[in-house]
Order: C-alpha cells, then structure tokens, then sequence
C-alpha cells in the first residue's frame, strides 16, 4: 500500500484514536487550543469556504496588540493575516459579521467604547463606518446601567441587526446592553437593558444565537484573571432584547478538575449545518500570574429535546477537521528525536516542539541569546516545507535553517536571520535530503521574548494552503531588539567620605553621569563598619542620564543593593528607573514590609512582589532582583526567596529617581550602602559572588 494512503489514514484514524484514550493537556496531537499562541475573546465565522478568527492579542501584558485574523480551510490548518484597522494599542473582544447587504462590519472595544469599521471583505482594508478613525459608534454608559464593551453582533430572522455589550454587570442594578441597529448601521434605533436579575452574574462577553425559536444569550462570569470564569446562559421565547430566563443547569462550561482548562470563557459560537461549537478561550498552561496569557479552544455544543445546552465535555481533543484536509500530508517530524542547547524548564521541553500540539511549547533558557534546536527525523528523507510556529505569532523572529545528512556537516536551508516579518506558520522550502534539521533563532523584535516554538512540522511535499504573509503588522518593529550591556550603572557609598554631604551621586560605571539632590543632600555614615548612603525620607535625586532600549517592554535585568532599615514602611523605594504611571511601565525597587509590592512595583497589582513577614532590623541585607523575560527573582543575601512569572511594558527611561518614587512617594529611610542595575538577568551564582563579595 502506498504511503501516502498509509498516511491519510493514519490521519483519519488519529480523531478516533485520541477518542478512545484520555487525551491530556500535553498529549501529542491533541487537538485543543486549536490556535498556536495567545489569543484571547475570540469570535468565530463562516464566510464562503473559509473560517475566520477575530481576537484580541494576548500574551503582550494587558492584552493589546495589532489587528489580526486568523484563517483556515478546514478548522485545523490556520494562519494569521494582519489587517490595517484599527492602528490601535487596545483592540478588544473584535466581532466581524457580514450584513444584510452584503457588506463586512468590525466591531472592536477600548475601554469603555466600542467602534465600528466596515469593508468589503471579511479581512479588511476597513474604514471607520463614522469617517474618522477615532469616531465612537456606542459611547460608555449609552444604555444606563450597562458598562460599554465586548460587542457582539446577531442578524434575527427578519434581518433586524442587534449589538449586544457589557462589561462589570455584576452591580446592583447593571447588566448588559442592547441595541437594534439602524439600516445604515451607524446608530442604534431602540435599546434595553437585560438585567443582571434575568442574566444572573452576567460579568461581560455576550454571545446570542437563536435555534428552534428560542434565543439563546450566553455569556460570561467570574473573573477572567482565575479559575471563577465560565459561561452560562439565559434564554426567551419573546424575542432577541428578552425578557430572559436563566437557565437551570449553568455554567454550561467552567474551570475542570485537574486545572488544565482553567478560567474558560468570553466565547461565540459557530454553527456547522445542523451542529454547533463553542470557540472560548481558555488560560495557558502553565498558568501565567495575571491570566492573560490565553489561548482559544473549541468544543461541541449538544442540546436536548427541550432546547437546554448540556454541560459542555470540554477537553483536549478538539473537535478536529470540519472540512476536507487542506494540507493531507505526513508531518515527518512529528514525534522525532530532538535535542536543545537549552530549555527553560520541565514545562518547556524540547520534544514539545515536535508533538503538534498548540498547549505545549519548547522554550529556550535565555532570551538574549542565539538557540538552537535539533531533530532528527531518523533516516535521510526528502524535505521541501517546513513550518514553524513561534511562540508570539505577531512579533518576527530571525533564524536560520539547516540540514544535513550526517549531524556533522551542515547546508543552509533557509536563511531569514534580518527578517522583519511576523507570521504563523513561518513557511520556509527548499528540495534536500536530510536526517538532521536545525532551527537557530538568533533574534527577535521585542525584548523579553524568547527563543520558543509551539511546533515545527517538516513535510516531504505537497504545497502550502496558505500564502506567506508579507504584510507587516499595525505598529511593528523595523529592526530586532538591540545586544544588551550588562552593568548599566553603580553607585557606592565607598567613593565618599564619611561626614560628606553628597550633592551629586556619580554612576561608576561613566562618571559623567550621576544622580543630582532636587533639595536636600544626603549625609555619608558608617554604619555597622559599612560606608553608607543615610536617607532619612527627606532626600530625592534625579539622574542626568536615562537607559537604552534594551530597557523598555519585557525587558530583562537586575539590581542589587545592600540596605539597612530599621523601621521600614509598607512601601519605601530605593530606584524608580523612568517617569511613567502607566500599567507594566515601571521598575520600583525597594525595602518595604508589604508582602505584595515591598520589593518590586510594576505600577500592576498582580506582577508587583514582597516578602511575607519581611524581618526588619538594622543589620546589612544584600537585596537583590531579577527578571529573566518569565520569571522575576527575589534573593535575601544571596540566597533564593521567591519567583513570579510577569510580563512588563517598561516605558522608555529618559531619567531614573533616587531616593523615592518619581513623583516623590514611597520615600526611603534608611542606609544604602551600593547599588548596581544592569540590562541582564543574573544568575545564582553571580548574585552569590555579589553577596560575598
């Protein structure tokens, strides 16, 4: 039997395999999410022979980035297409729905507001339907009582168009707003308020649909940070704008026993002939600490006699190919033998790159440094495609591809080390015989990223079902993020004398740089044998210097100081690396007894740290910190004390405050014997040598 024949049925069988075993979150070929990366609010659509996914960018901190699609046409094979609207940081919970008169229209949501763009194709280029980009179509509180955001469209049977939103409907009295549309699209004719009361803990995301007569508003609840998010649902039998009646049997679709689908929700909801699926998102797996690391996921809805939906069976398997394969050929590297020059931890590992499964993804140790991942595909075999799929689907990577016969003497494949295309898939081909593959990712566009791939599927042919992408992305990087430095500055008490009051702290590492006294100096003391820095609440400096942009995004680095504090407050800080009140935009360090902000602040209630039960006293502490692009360190003279995975936004520094907070809270009290803050994340044993220095 000829292989290829041996292959799709293989592919045929495989559903049915999985069926029959538990699948779990890390199963190869798992079915679930069904899109490799972080995406978030995802509204589903059929338009002619091609599925669509509007979403909101996720995986960046606060959930923003460019304008996308993703595209697919069987349900399996998807791709990511930028669009040019809207050019905006905040691009939430998008819907995409065709007219009556056959014309597209994209909602999208900042906050509170929501917009509407429309085109004559399902992907764009789209236009304000108001005229100028900004132009708001459902202004906050437009219905009272409803908090606007999360637009979703429904077309009834009469071709009367509805919008429906609502975000926070938990308060007294709130709950979700709707509208029937005018015929231009452009206002809104009649409007209600569905209550929280007949959409019991209504929290935002409403989805309707109609069947068999009977509406159908689901949404969702809880949290979208935790495990409290779930759909439920009410329905009527009187028309799309209710009354509504919760349904007796909800959630319909929550957080599972094991956690691995945790925090399911904000939803739509695709109909396929006479069947229906759900496509929710649902949080990544290891779980990130604020939740919006999310990827979407499908199941199969199932209604009984009566209309009601059953409890959704929501797991692992997906709900796998809704059409003809696009791409009907073996994936030769699925499965293979692979080898890394480095991962980051059990939950990165490198034969994840190879299992074709969109919850597992191989990771590199570092994020500033070439890496490099190896298969072997067993036996020299024919290669002519390969598609990678890294970890951010919107930002570029650079790499290089290459193959060889023997593991020793190696051809380039593909060379895109200047890349500056972001895309998913990545497609590369060429015509070789090989038994080794080697991935090198040499660089990317945003600090903090690292070297990650969800998948790398080798083909030996067939073609793509997919064109590369060659649009950039709305608000794309030209060029890869710049070498980081090291040490960025130092300060030492020991370069003063006792007695002296320093006007001016001089960075050692460019003396014509330094942190200058807005009113008062600060005197220099011995203190326990050390030289010290003696702040009494009372002094702050600013820096006639700023930092590269090495530290801006995700950025990585470190610093360490030793300090002593008697009597420290909640929060005191030491450094506060720019002048931003923007979420994520901050690096605070300092010498606090708040065990949730005490050490670090990040102006971002769930990524800032402290220490439980902090002891204070006026004995030397060798504090240090770290960030490595995933996890941020806490070090208590040289010694590990806690860990949060984060995700930053740094704005750009441009002048650095000593002393305090930039705008003079959180003063210092205590003794600052040195301070060094550099762009890299320090080892264990460096910090070590630090400390016993």
């Amino acid at each position: 039997m000829p292989r290829k024949i041996l292959y799709i049925l293989f592919v045929l069988l495989l559903p049915i395999l999985l069926y029959a075993q538990e699948v779990k979150f890390n199963t190869p070929g798992a079915g679930n999410p069904i899109i490799p990366g972080y995406f978030a609010d995802p509204t589903v659509r059929k338009f002619g022979d091609t599925y669509y996914i509007y979403a909101t960018t996720d995986g960046t901190g606060l959930g923003v980035g460019p304008a996308q699609v993703w595209k697919s046409k069987d349900f399996v094979n998807w791709t990511i297409a930028p669009m040019n609207w809207p050019d905006a940081h905040q691009i939430w919970a998008p819907d995409v729905m065709q007219g009556t008169d056959g014309k597209y229209y994209h909602y999208y949501s900042q906050a509170c507001k929501i917009f509407c763009g429309v085109s004559d194709n399902p992907t764009g280029p789209w236009k304000n339907i108001l005229g100028a980009d900004e132009a708001v179509l459902i202004p906050d509180r437009y219905v009272k009582m409803s908090i606007t955001l999360d637009a979703q469209s429904f077309i009834d049977d009469d071709g009367s168009t509805y919008l429906y939103w609502g975000t926070w409907g938990i308060y007294k009295d709130h709950g979700c707003g709707v509208g029937k549309l005018s015929a231009d699209m452009k206002s809104l004719v009649d409007t209600a308020l569905i209550p929280n009361t007949q959409a019991t803990e209504f929290f935002e995301a409403p989805y309707v649909f109609k069947r068999n007569d009977i509406y159908y508003l689901t949404y969702s609840s809880g949290s979208c940070h935790d495990h409290t998010y779930r759909v439920q649902y009410a329905t009527s039998k009187i028309g799309p704008m209710g009354p509504f009646e919760f349904a007796d049997n909800n959630p319909i679709l929550a957080t599972n026993s094991d956690t691995t689908i945790h925090g399911p929700g904000h939803h739509s909801i695709l109909k396929e002939g006479d069947d229906y699926y759900i496509v929710y998102h649902r949080h990544n797996i290891p779980q990130s600490t604020r939740g919006f690391f999310r990827q979407i996921a499908a199941d199969k809805l199932i209604f009984d006699k009566n209309g009601r939906i059953l409890k959704i069976e929501a797991g692992h398997k997906g709900i796998g190919y809704l059409q003809k394969d696009s791409n009907p050929y073996k994936d030769i590297a699925f499965g293979a033998k692979v080898k890394a020059s480095s991962y980051y931890d059990e939950n990165f590992k490198p034969k994840y790159a190879v299992d074709n499964n969109n919850a597992t993804l191989w990771r590199a140790k570092n994020c500033s440094e070439k890496e490099w991942i190896e298969i072997d595909l067993g036996k020299a075999q024919s290669v002519k495609r390969i598609w990678t799929q890294f970890e951010h689907a919107t930002s570029f990577y650079q790499y290089l591809y290459e193959t060889s016969t023997d593991g020793k003497n190696w051809t380039v494949f593909s060379d895109k080390q200047n890349n500056t295309l972001a895309g998913s898939p990545m497609t590369d081909h060429g015509d070789i015989k090989a038994k080794y593959i080697r991935l090198t990712i040499s660089g990317n566009e945003m600090n903090g990223l690292f070297p990650a791939v969800w998948n790398i599927k080798v083909f030996s042919e067939g073609k793509d079902p997919f064109p590369a992408n060659e649009m950039l992305f709305n608000r794309q990087a030209a060029t890869a993020v710049p070498k980081r430095r090291g040490l960025l500055f130092e300060i030492n008490a020991n370069d003063y004398q006792i007695g002296e009051l320093a006007g001016r702290i001089t960075n050692n590492r460019d003396t014509k740089q330094g942190f200058n006294a807005i009113s008062m100096a600060v005197p220099i003391k011995d203190h326990k044998s050390k030289k010290a820095f003696a702040f009494n609440g009372y002094q702050q400096f600013k820096s006639d210097f700023g930092l590269p942009e090495t530290m801006t995004g995700n950025a990585p680095y470190s610093v360490s100081a030793w300090i002593a504090s008697p009597y420290p407050k909640e929060n005191e800080c030491i450094i506060d690396i720019n002048e931003s009140y923007g979420e994520l935009e901050k690096i605070i360090f300092g010498y606090g007894t708040s065990d949730r902000s005490g050490i670090t602040m990040h102006h971002g209630w769930y990524e800032d740290m402290g220490i439980k039960d902090m002891e204070t006293s006026d004995e030397w502490k060798h504090i240090a910190v770290t960030f490595d692009g995933y996890k941020e360190r806490i070090y208590i003279n040289g010694i590990f004390v806690k860990e949060k995975d984060i995700f930053l936004r740094v704005g750009k520094s441009e002048r650095l405050t000593l002393g305090t907070k930039f705008d003079g809270e959180h003063q210092f009290r205590g003794y600052l014997h040195s301070l060094q803050f550099y762009d890299i994340p320090l080892k264990q044993e460096q910090i070590t040598e630090l400390y016993n220095r």
